[in-house]
């Protein structure tokens, strides 16, 4: 996700979470602007949950791209999995216009509509800039 803050960000930041578990924050991507003759940085934040233990940040420290990119990896999933819930929702709200009974030109208009939503996943930009199709009039 992308953030600002008036302080340059960290590498990545552990913070105990619970009994067993550590928050990860890893960022990336940081850049300098100004505002009001202010310098902000930009960049992008990335979550992990990672069980505590006494060599984590040694472990991070050695290995940063590979926990950078586990981070990244897990991300995506998690922005994939809510765009699929969306798309799946809104498939099922119009499940009934493919019902036999349904006036064919509704039927063929929900039918593109519902295809287009399938096929979101492949989209270049997926997960983080969906362009969502949209739904067809009923009254056409």
């Amino acid at each position: 996700m992308k953030m600002q803050s008036d302080v340059y960000p960290q590498p990545f930041i552990i913070s105990p979470r619970g009994h067993d578990s550590c928050y990860l924050l890893f960022t990336d991507q940081v850049t300098p602007f100004e505002m009001d003759g202010q310098t902000f940085y930009q960049y992008e934040a990335y979550v992990l949950t990672e069980p505590c233990r006494d060599t984590l940040e040694q472990e991070i420290t050695d290995q940063y791209d590979l926990w950078l990119q586990k981070a990244k990896d897990a991300d995506r999933q998690q922005q994939a999995l809510q765009v699929r819930q969306r798309r799946n929702r809104l498939l099922s709200q119009c499940d009934w216009t493919q019902m036999p009974d349904v006036d064919s030109n509704i039927a063929q208009g929900f039918r593109d509509y519902r295809q287009a939503l399938r096929d979101i996943p492949q989209q270049e930009q997926f997960p983080y800039d969906v362009q969502w199709p949209s739904s067809p009039s009923i009254n056409e």
